[in-house]
């Protein structure tokens, strides 16, 4: 995941499906209709070893919206963003086989 940078990746699809979510569900809540994040990494997976090659994880909600609050409202991203080191990147809390 980190070798080739799929962190951007995973919090910015996590974000735009989270946005899209909130406009078509009513009553939309995160911990009840988002399922998570996976990544399927073909080349390692093996018949021989189950969950060989799955990422899975869910993203923190605050994490979430403290990213959403620097790119899609931009007249308050100092207060939304803090410092850099501030900026999310993909748990560790997710699981990776293979």
């Amino acid at each position: 995941m980190r070798e080739h940078n799929y962190g951007l990746q995973y919090w910015l699809y996590t974000l735009m499906l989270h946005r899209y979510l909130q406009t078509v569900i009513d009553d939309y809540v995160y911990a009840d209709h988002f399922g998570g994040v996976k990544y399927l990494f073909m080349r390692g997976m093996d018949p021989a070893l189950p969950g060989n090659g799955v990422y899975t994880d869910l993203p923190d909600l605050a994490t979430l919206e403290q990213l959403e609050g620097c790119l899609c409202h931009p007249l308050s991203i100092h207060e939304a963003c803090g410092s850099a080191a501030a900026m999310p990147h993909y748990s560790d809390g997710g699981t990776e086989n293979g």
